[in-house]
Order: C-alpha cells, then structure tokens, then sequence
C-alpha cells in the first residue's frame, strides 16, 4: 500500500515539473517575439539584406567574379557593419536602431552591394 502511495505522489510531482518546463520556453519565446525585430519590421529587411550580401559574395565568388581574397573583404565588412548593428542596439538598450543608425549601416551596405 505504501508502495502505491509513493508511486502516486511521484509521478504526480514527475507530471507537474513536466508541465512546469514545457510552459517556460512558450513564456520566453513570447519576450523574444515581442517587439519591433519580426518579420515585416525595417530591421528584419535590414538583416535580410545582410543575408542577401552575404549570398551574393558566395554566388560571385564561386562564378569567378570575386577572388577568395576580395569575396574574404567583403564578408568581413558585412559582419562588420552587423557587429556594428548588434552595438547600437546595445547603446539603445533595445533591438531598435535610430534613424541616423539605420541611415548610416544603409550607406555602408549600398557601398559594399555597388562593389560586387
């Protein structure tokens, strides 16, 4: 009988810690979410852009239209300009950018599309 008991409350305190971790990341993802970063938001284009550059580099490089030594440069001023991204968001204190952030890594992008 005691067996039983024990059986009982452990599986019952088993289920409940289940339940508790499977509603935590639903909480987290929810703060994640929330914001101006989604898509249709100017940084989700902005960061789309990035993905399209980085593509781009990938695509010229291997047509022959990029040396290894120029599609490296262009990469790392990409990653350069998205570290750059990552700092201002910081120095706001959320995931957003001013418009003189926002104009600025713009510039630094079409520079480095006009390049390819």
């Amino acid at each position: 009988m005691n067996r039983f008991i024990v059986a009982g409350v452990s599986i019952y305190f088993a289920s409940m810690s289940v339940l508790a971790m499977a509603a935590t990341p639903v909480a987290t993802r929810a703060k994640m979410v929330s914001g101006t970063s989604g898509p249709g938001s100017a940084i989700h284009a902005f960061n789309e852009r990035l993905r399209a550059d980085m593509m781009q580099i990938n695509k010229d490089l291997k047509a022959g239209k990029l040396t290894k030594a120029q599609a490296e440069s262009a990469r790392a001023q990409v990653k350069s300009i998205r570290k750059q991204e990552l700092v201002d968001f910081k120095t706001n204190g959320k995931p957003q950018l001013t418009a003189d952030q926002a104009s600025a890594l713009n510039s630094q992008l079409d520079q480095i599309q006009s390049s390819l």
